[in-house]
């Protein structure tokens, strides 16, 4: 019997070949023994051999199991020695621990209590070679009793801590984490926590935990709470910064947030490098947008991109805006020379507010439009028009359908077919820049050519539009309003930040 051609090739090609049947979503890779790289193991003696040998086959590695499965087969045994397995390689490890909601906070200290100690077994010895770290629901006394100065080479890093445990911690006695606060490569945090049993005990993960600020580039602080945003203590501290994210709070917001942080006001700190400023107004009051106190606090003079994330967008809303603070936010957004990157997740947005807004900041070159109202006034004022130049250097508009009035009621086309082509038409006909629009969905009938508004974008093609729909084949159903990570370019490197918040 003739030998199969296999058997030929060399190892190190047969290697190579492992490491291209891996899932390109590399930070989806776990230990299913239908996937690669277990799946590698299970072939023949020959197979099995090279596979556990190679660590470059290893380097990613995504642990997500229920608390109440934790202690079967040997779970953590077996992660633990894949995670070994790449050696002094560069590596990314994703350890999420899911739970139940407990019913009390008794029962939840009696979960942890019983867990093994997780970052003993999983991060000794590799951690000094780990360069992406999640950890998501792993105890606090575990991460607080990691030693510092193990990461010597973690660049990015995602914490999302239990909210109850946050609160219930013994912070008075123990101190803060330190586990990360002398990671010399650390360039990316992203923090979260979910809500604790007492809505109102509610706190910052940025406040528990010591980090090298001074060094970080990109912070992304999803973490709920009802008083005020720690954002000042930190941001001080961030002279590197390039990409903030920062969740504002009740007293973060309108003549609130403007009397709140007035005694902290003193002189403006200027933040040369930051580049990117998202601002997430869920946790304040409605959710709605309003004038952001941050913008009496710090100034960005080289500011390029700019995100609000919240339910409504209208300057005449008397609990968020009086004429003289939305004055002062057009004022601001307007002395902003280099932003050309703006980006807007509203529920709903007041026309008005709208035309003001993109009216102060003509040099925008990509809008990344997410209004759930099915674009509701959106592409009526994007019309081009030579008397009224909305938006004139516009080249990229970028578009979400998913989480839409649409999907959820069933009222009318996610985008609107008939305003969709009046816009298109206009843009395409002028002598505007404009050529490209991007849609994400996760969504295959999103995007089907017999939609409305996508034979409106085919029509176009013809004229030089570049239409891009784009299929995000993740779930995207935990990412509740955080689906615009996945259309920022300063993200897309960064997939892991999903566990941030979901």
């Amino acid at each position: 019997m003739q030998a199969s051609p296999i058997y030929g090739v060399p190892n190190d090609i047969l290697q190579e070949i492992f490491v291209q049947s891996l899932s390109d979503n590399r930070w989806r890779i776990g230990l299913s023994p239908l996937d690669t790289p277990v799946l590698l193991t299970h072939v023949c003696k020959r197979w099995r051999t090279l596979a556990l040998g190679f660590p470059k086959v290893w380097q990613s590695l995504r642990w997500d199991t229920h608390v109440g499965e934790l202690n079967a087969h040997k779970q953590l045994d077996i992660v633990a020695a894949a995670a070994g397995r790449a050696k002094s390689a560069p590596r990314s490890l994703q350890v999420i621990i899911r739970q139940n909601t407990p019913s009390s906070v008794e029962a939840q200290k009696a979960i942890f209590k019983v867990l093994p100690d997780i970052p003993r077994q999983l991060l000794n010895p590799p951690a000094p070679s780990l360069t992406r770290l999640v950890l998501k629901g792993v105890p606090i006394a575990q991460i607080h009793a990691i030693p510092n100065g193990l990461f010597l080479s973690l660049a990015r890093l995602v914490l999302h801590l239990d909210g109850t445990d946050l609160e219930t911690f013994p912070w008075s006695t123990k101190g803060p984490v330190t586990a990360f606060s002398d990671t010399p490569a650390l360039r990316g945090v992203g923090m979260g926590s979910s809500f604790p049993f007492n809505f109102l005990k509610a706190q910052f993960v940025s406040g528990r935990v010591l980090l090298p600020w001074e060094q970080l580039t990109h912070v992304l602080d999803f973490a709920p709470a009802l008083d005020t945003s720690p954002m000042f203590d930190y941001l001080n501290k961030c002279s590197r910064l390039r990409y903030l994210f920062v969740t504002l709070h009740e007293g973060d917001v309108g003549e609130e947030g403007v009397s709140h942080w007035r005694h902290k006001a003193g002189d403006v700190r200027v933040l040369e490098n930051l580049e990117s400023v998202s601002l997430y107004y869920w946790n304040s009051r409605a959710g709605d947008i309003g004038y952001p106190a941050i913008l009496d606090l710090f100034e960005f003079p080289n500011l390029k991109a700019l995100r609000l994330d919240g339910a409504t967008l209208n300057f005449q809303q008397s609990e968020q805006w009086t004429e003289p603070l939305s004055n002062r936010f057009i004022s601001r957004i307007g002395s902003l020379e280099h932003l050309t990157y703006l980006s807007l997740c509203p529920i709903s947005v007041h026309p008005d507010t709208f035309r003001r807004i993109i009216l102060a900041t003509p040099r925008v070159k990509i809008l990344d439009g997410f209004i759930y109202e099915n674009y509701e006034n959106f592409f009526e004022l994007l019309i081009w028009n030579p008397d009224r130049q909305m938006l004139p250097e516009l080249e990229v508009l970028i578009l979400e359908l998913d989480n839409t009035l649409a999907d959820d009621e069933g009222e009318g086309e996610p985008i609107p077919a008939q305003s969709f082509d009046v816009f298109l038409e206009s843009r395409m006909k002028a002598s505007s820049p404009f050529r490209r629009v991007v849609v994400f969905s996760s969504r295959e009938h999103h995007l089907d050519e017999g939609v409305p508004f996508v034979q409106v974008a085919l029509k176009y093609v013809a004229l030089g539009l570049c239409f891009e729909p784009t299929l995000v084949k993740e779930n995207r159903s935990r990412k509740v309003n955080h689906l615009w990570v996945e259309r920022d370019p300063e993200l897309q490197d960064w997939p892991e930040l999903c566990e941030t918040h979901s």
